[in-house]
Formats: structure tokens, C-alpha cells, sequence
């Protein structure tokens, strides 16, 4: 008896359905769990940087923070951080190394190692010490948060993650930059939570809140037309006020009261 291979019927390594549709599908499934990754990974770096001790980040971020000359205002300005970080509650083991700089820019920003810095600029938009005393708990707060660290962690993992899944491409460049959509949401969040810490430690300090948000009054008149939340590192800030005014009327806290002048030069 002999036997032979049979004849394998027409058609059965062909589908009626276009490739077009499969190919696409597939494409939809690697990135949505690209996306999934890169989530996990950001929740897991956001987890563990925490866990950074704060001697490391001084080590990173002193020599680089040194300034030459003490500005004439910073004794008056760290007392009053110090006195917004006690009201607040923030951790004690993070130092206060503020710092004033002579920039006409009105901004301020929290980095590494308790580090904050000052420009010079605020003192011609806000009218009160209560207005600059809330610019100041707001960036205590990102360091009672560890949110600096935890920015520098993300944005690590991500490079690394892009790095790792496309190599030095473009198309890394171009995924790394949508990625990058997804790292402001992480800063919105931390703003707002941020602005809730430091509205508590105003209303605590001085009894009131009265003059918190002399800084967004004059963003919105000076820049009337924002860029969308969905491609902005900080939130609008109408909604920013938004959300302050309905947590003051949550909380109670008086929003009249007796402002300070400010005793800067």
C-alpha cells in the first residue's frame, strides 16, 4: 500500500478580509500596550522616587544652586517660607534654600535638594505679602510633595522607554514627543495639588486668604488667550481660580482680612 500527500485546497492560507484591516489592528494593539507599559512604568517611577533620600538630591542640585552674593531680600523671604512650611506642615527633613533672582520674569519654581528660586519680577505684579506668600507655599509644596524628583524620574523612564522600544530614530523622537502629552498631565495634576497645599497654609498663616490670587489676576490680564489644558504643563488659570474658590467655600476659610505690605526693596 502507498500512500501520497493529498493536494491542500484552494485558498486556505488567503482571508476574504483586506490586510489593510488586520495590519492596522495590530498596529492599534502594539501601541495601546505601549501605552499601558508606559503608564505602569510612570505610576511604578513616581512610587519609588519617593524613596530618594534628600541628601542625594542636594548632592545633585547644590552646585549648581550656589550663588556668589546673598540678594538683600532673601533673609526676609527664607523666614517667611519657613514660617508658610510650618503653617503647612511640610516635612521637616526637607531643607528651605531659597533664593531670589534678579529676573524681571514674575515666576518662581521648585527644583532638587529643597531648593527655591525667586525672580524679582513678582514684586511688580503682586500688591501684597499675602500675594506672594501663596507663590511661595505653592512651591514648598512641590518640595514637601517630592514632586521635582518625581518629575526628573518620569522623564527618565520615558527616554529610557523610547530608547529601549525604537532606538535612536526618529520615530522615537516622534512617539517620545506624544509621550511627552502625557508627562504635562502629571504636572496639571501636581499643580493643582499643589495650589490646594499652599491655599491652606495662607489661610493657617494669616488667618485668611485674602490676596491668594493676586498672581493669576494679572496672568489673565496680561495673557488673556492660553494654550489648551491637553498641551500645557500648567493649567488654565481660570480654572486654577475655579477650583480654589470652591475649595475655600469647601473648607470655609475667611477670604477677608488685612493685607500686608510688602518689605522688599
Amino acid at each position: 500500500m502507498s500512500y501520497s500527500n493529498r493536494r491542500p485546497p484552494e485558498g486556505i492560507n488567503t482571508t476574504s478580509s483586506p490586510w489593510v484591516a488586520d495590519f492596522l489592528l495590530l498596529l492599534a494593539g502594539f501601541f495601546a500596550a505601549m501605552a499601558l507599559a508606559l503608564w505602569l512604568l510612570l505610576k511604578l517611577l513616581t512610587y519609588t522616587a519617593t524613596w530618594v533620600p534628600i541628601g542625594w538630591e542636594q548632592a545633585l542640585a547644590d552646585p549648581l544652586m550656589k550663588t556668589t552674593q546673598q540678594h538683600a531680600d532673601q533673609p526676609y523671604l527664607q523666614q517667611l517660607a519657613e514660617s508658610l512650611a510650618l503653617a503647612g506642615g511640610m516635612d521637616s527633613n526637607i531643607p528651605i534654600q531659597l533664593q531670589v533672582d534678579s529676573s524681571t520674569t514674575a515666576n518662581a519654581f521648585a527644583t532638587l535638594g529643597g531648593h527655591m528660586v525667586l525672580m524679582e519680577g513678582l514684586y511688580e505684579v503682586v500688591e501684597s505679602e499675602q500675594g506672594l506668600a501663596f507663590v511661595i507655599a505653592h512651591e514648598l509644596a512641590h518640595l514637601h510633595y517630592r514632586h521635582p524628583i518625581k518629575g526628573l524620574t518620569q522623564q527618565l523612564g520615558m527616554m529610557s522607554f523610547f530608547g529601549l522600544v525604537f532606538g535612536r530614530t526618529d520615530l522615537s523622537q516622534l512617539v517620545g514627543t506624544s509621550g511627552q502629552l502625557l508627562q504635562l498631565n502629571y504636572s496639571r495634576e501636581y499643580e493643582y495639588q499643589a495650589d490646594a497645599w499652599a491655599l491652606q497654609a495662607v489661610a493657617q498663616h494669616y488667618g485668611h486668604v485674602q490676596g491668594y490670587d493676586e498672581l493669576f489676576r494679572w496672568v489673565m490680564a496680561a495673557r488673556p488667550s492660553e494654550l489648551p489644558d491637553w498641551i500645557s504643563t500648567h493649567p488654565n488659570t481660570a480654572s486654577r481660580i475655579q477650583r480654589l474658590e470652591q475649595l475655600i467655600q469647601s473648607q470655609g476659610f475667611t477670604t477677608s482680612g488685612t493685607l500686608t505690605h510688602l518689605t522688599i526693596d
